[in-house]
């Protein structure tokens, strides 16, 4: 059997940058998927807005943890951005050169492919931080 997120120690979650609130949503997410009160198949054929209502409707899973949920694992990578990120808005305010920038219009005028920034921001930000290298 292999190890599962409902396996994985919250402390080493935690050492991988993960907030309390966000482990612990996470595991919600999955202990939901475990017990089949979030069927996965069900949600897949969702539009990326009812996927994010019908996520958000469990204990422990907001619209920052839904949008990342359905950006990375429910075919959504390329429709969700997980609004309200302060490090995927500072990355924008680097990478556009703009320090006022608002992130919400540009993410915006992505639609639908706002999903894609946040994942080349996030990319982004780990490789100037040293943590992954290509």
């Amino acid at each position: 059997m292999r190890p599962t997120l409902l396996d994985a120690d919250p402390l080493e979650l935690r050492g991988l940058g993960l907030s309390v609130n966000k482990v612990n949503a996470l595991k919600a997410v999955a202990l939901a998927i475990v017990d089949e009160t979030l069927v996965e198949n069900g949600l897949a054929q969702l539009a990326t807005p009812e996927l994010i209502e019908a996520l958000i409707a469990h204990k422990g899973i907001g619209p920052w943890t839904a949008a990342v949920i359905a950006t990375a694992r429910l075919r959504a990578a390329s429709t969700s951005f997980p609004m309200n990120d302060s490090g995927a808005t500072a990355s924008l305010r680097t990478l556009s050169g703009d320090a006022t920038i608002e992130a919400e219009p540009v993410i915006a005028a992505l639609v639908p492919q706002q999903g894609m920034l946040y994942y080349h921001l996030l990319i982004g930000r780990l490789i100037a931080r040293g943590e992954i290298t290509l």
